[in-house]
């Protein structure tokens, strides 16, 4: 059995999912999640408290009972228990895995059968071995609304679709996200769809993803056709919206790995990502863009 333990938002848990559906596929094992950290309702400063995304996938595998959890987290009791906590860190139990960077780690996929993997893993190598299953597994269980199975008719109406996505919202609110990642800046998605308008035949056109779209209608200036997928194209929904960016033929990404996973599960025709993807050099983020995406 290989245990996940979940975290983030859908994005990170898709990538938390792949690479330890990749490690189970390994050893032919089950695969189950932990979702202790979803759980965790502390109100610690700047934290954005996040659900459960996978459910809404066909994934395979099943949620972990208390007791499964308990073998790769104990909870120390009695009048050691304050000590114990302070130093659990430092005496991590057997069988844990806990990534120590954000760099790809060819250790994971090295790690045998019984082991619970505690981590972000975003990069593809971890799991590209397995892609057409990681493809099946992440389809949506229930048919689109109405509004986004219209959008869909529109996307493959149209010769050369480009998915652009714009992330702000909690990268420029957040005190914390704006200073681990942040804004990518407006020159950035002009280099992004000039390099688009070289790389893809055929007339284009851009539909736009974000979550600020006031912003995007006023600042995104270009002569492609810019079609905004916002309320009145497509629901309020993250797992339709990501989607619809997997029918696009190209994809312009913001530093997210919401955006990431729109890309990669599109088999996309060019990929353009931005080289830097965090906002300062304290985290290593060279494994996270695939080599064959183009980065600006």
């Amino acid at each position: 059995m290989i245990i996940v333990r979940l975290k983030g938002g859908l994005g990170n848990q898709m990538f938390q999912y792949a690479t330890a559906l990749a490690l189970a596929s390994k050893h032919g094992t089950e695969l189950k999640l932990d979702l202790t950290l979803l759980e965790d309702d502390k109100k610690t400063a700047h934290l954005v408290k996040r659900d459960f995304e996978l459910g809404n996938y066909t994934i395979t595998a099943s949620i972990a009972s208390a007791e499964e959890r308990a073998r790769f987290n104990p909870q120390p009791s009695g009048l050691g228990a304050r000590l114990i906590n302070k130093v659990k860190k430092a005496l991590s139990p057997p069988n844990l895995y806990l990534e120590p960077s954000h760099a790809f780690d060819p250790r994971v996929m090295e790690l045998s059968d019984d082991h619970c993997i505690v981590g972000a893993f975003q990069s593809a190598q971890y799991f590209s071995s397995i892609r057409e299953r990681v493809q099946k597994e992440f389809n949506l269980r229930s048919a689109l609304p109405q509004k986004a199975s219209a959008a869909e008719q529109e996307i493959k109406n149209v010769p050369a679709s480009v998915a652009l996505h714009i992330r702000r919202g909690d990268y420029v609110s957040n005190p914390l996200f704006s200073q681990l990642l942040g804004a990518l800046p407006l020159s950035y998605y002009e280099k992004a769809i000039a390099r688009i308008k070289e790389e893809v035949k055929g007339p284009l056109t851009i539909f736009v993803f974000s979550d600020d779209m006031p912003w995007c209608k006023e600042n995104l200036k270009t002569d492609v056709p810019l079609v905004f997928m916002d309320q009145s194209k497509v629901e309020n929904d993250a797992h339709a919206q990501l989607y619809l960016m997997r029918q696009c033929k190209a994809h312009i990404i913001s530093n997210s790995s919401y955006s990431w996973w729109g890309a990669w599960l599109a088999q996309s025709n060019a990929v353009v990502a931005p080289k830097q993807w965090f906002a300062n050099n304290e985290r290593d983020g060279k494994d996270i863009i695939p080599g064959d995406w183009i980065k600006i």
